[in-house]
């Protein structure tokens, strides 16, 4: 059971987004006070007049050494599982090119340097979600993955039913291996991006010889 102060983050990230749904709709004249707008979009009236009144998100003022807000952080972790639930973990390096991708995609004056994430960033990144751990990889010959394990099979098919459910995919959106090709960047054994409920080396699943 994830501790109470968890739970209290967790869900005063998910109230944000009502929240300034609500600060807009009042401002564009939909409600003619914080109680109606409040009770409209489920949120609490006192939270919402603090907001209206200039008070800030807590996410975002963090201490200054977060480069994140935690909103910012807890859609990258559930990028990372997304990605890890397909069989296309992530590596270190791609998380961090992420990162300052995200970082340059802020407003900065010509002159600012852009900013970049440091050595160490998704090593402590992974720290600070338990949702995530860090293991080794190891390429794994997808043709050999069926061929070993009939169980393989079972699941494989079964993640993709649920993928096509989940997002709505077309058959016309449906490729094979030859098509879409493979997972860049998995060339040999490395640390990646997993969920942490997995422990030990993670097969990373590959296409066979080209």
């Amino acid at each position: 059971m994830p501790p109470i102060r968890s739970q209290r983050s967790q869900k005063l990230i998910e109230q944000e987004g009502p929240l300034l749904l609500a600060i807009k709709a009042i401002k564009n004249g939909q409600y003619s006070s914080a109680a109606a707008a409040a009770r409209a979009f489920s949120v609490p009236v006192s939270t919402l007049k603090h907001r209206i009144n200039g008070r800030q998100f807590w996410d975002e003022i963090r201490h200054p050494r977060h480069k994140f807000t935690l909103l910012e952080e807890n859609s990258m972790d559930k990028w990372l599982l997304s990605m890890d639930s397909r069989g296309a973990a992530l590596t270190h390096a791609m998380l961090r090119d992420m990162a300052n991708l995200l970082l340059r995609s802020r407003e900065l004056t010509p002159s600012d340097p852009p900013p970049k994430v440091g050595k160490n960033w998704t090593t402590e990144f992974v720290k600070r979600h338990r949702t995530l751990s860090s293991c080794l990889s190891r390429k794994y010959n997808y043709e050999r993955a069926l061929s070993e394990d009939p169980e393989i099979i079972f699941s494989w098919f079964k993640l993709v039913e649920n993928t096509i459910k989940k997002y709505g995919i077309t058959s016309d959106d449906i490729y094979n291996f030859d098509e879409s090709g493979f997972a860049m960047g998995i060339s040999s054994t490395q640390r990646i991006i997993t969920s942490a409920e997995y422990h030990g080396k993670r097969g990373v699943l590959q296409p066979g010889n080209r």
